[in-house]
Formats: C-alpha cells, sequence, structure tokens
C-alpha cells in the first residue's frame, strides 16, 4: 500500500522514473524502520513522523 502511494506521489510530481523513486523510498523506509526497531530511540515517534512528513505520505 505504502508503494503504490509513493509511486503515485512522484507520477504526480512528474519523476522521469516514480517506480525507481518509490523503490528507492520504499528502500529509506524499510532501512529506518529496521533501525527503529533495533535500537529503539527515545525519539522514534519523531523520527518516524519526520520521515513521512518529508515525503508528504
Amino acid at each position: 500500500m505504502l508503494y503504490v502511494m509513493a509511486n503515485n506521489a512522484f507520477k504526480a510530481l512528474n519523476y522521469s522514473d516514480p517506480k525507481l523513486e518509490a523503490e528507492t523510498f520504499m528502500m529509506i523506509w524499510e532501512g529506518s524502520l529496521m533501525y527503529l526497531l533495533l535500537n529503539e530511540p527515545s525519539n522514534s515517534f519523531i523520527i518516524y513522523e519526520n520521515l513521512l512528513s518529508k515525503y508528504v505520505i
């Protein structure tokens, strides 16, 4: 679902390769979530919200 949303967002923004952009976003997203799960930082909610707001998803 998130991949579809990201792909649609990059299409709407007229990126030359929205699929590649969505895949790159998903790699960043999954890596960030893995970091949050493994390290349990005290500000994990802020990190999560910040990442979503950067991509307006």
